[in-house]
């Protein structure tokens, strides 16, 4: 017998590697777009966001829910462990102003992404 939650679960997670593989396809227009506040998928993905942190107001709840089930699953196979300097700090569940996760697309923007002074602005 099918267990319909798992299956669920699965076809969320599905999902979201089908968005974030290289192919160009149309259908992937709309998600790409919703989530380009965030950085788009593919780097939201590798950031260590908490859904309950982002900031998903405008967020149609269909994506919410992936996000959802791409965290529980990313969250079951990564460790806890103390930030590090290698560690995005944009969506961070970790790095919270006034309780929400932060994203500064002009920062994104100009390759700041951790902490690492490798990623940072050089100085003149």
């Amino acid at each position: 017998m099918t267990d319909f939650n798992i299956f669920n679960k699965a076809l969320k997670v599905a999902w979201i590697t089908r968005i974030k593989s290289e192919n160009v396809a149309s259908w992937k227009i709309i998600p790409i777009a919703v989530l380009e506040k965030y950085g788009v998928l593919h780097f939201l993905t590798k950031c260590n966001y908490d859904v309950n942190t982002l900031q998903v107001g405008n967020l149609p709840p269909f994506y919410v829910e992936f996000l959802k089930e791409w965290q529980m699953t990313k969250d079951s196979i990564r460790s806890e462990s103390s930030l590090t300097y290698e560690e995005i700090i944009w969506n961070n569940r970790k790095i919270l102003i006034e309780g929400k996760s932060i994203f500064y697309k002009g920062w994104f923007d100009q390759n700041i992404l951790n902490t690492n002074s490798k990623s940072l602005p050089r100085r003149r």
